[in-house]
């Protein structure tokens, strides 16, 4: 899954990452022209996402683990957990 749709799962627009406010979350997004992203509203699970991983665990991630200055810095988390 896309990062964007990861921390918004619940976002009511094609993708987060073309929401008008996308910028604040994504720095290296543009401006969009969806509705805006509300965390409040559009991240799950108590703001947060369930994430399986390879080697067979999951955990709870806040939908901020999968916000930040670069979407391969992002991808690239899965591998520290």
């Amino acid at each position: 899954m896309f990062p964007p749709d990861l921390a918004f799962a619940n976002y009511a627009g094609v993708s987060a990452f073309s929401a008008r406010n996308a910028g604040t979350f994504w720095p290296e997004s543009g401006r969009g022209g969806d509705p805006e992203i509300v965390p409040d509203r559009d991240a799950r699970h108590q703001m947060g996402q369930n994430a399986a991983f390879f080697d067979g665990h999951a955990r709870w991630l806040s939908y901020k683990e999968f916000l930040g200055p670069s979407m391969r810095e992002i991808a690239g988390k899965s591998f520290e957990y």
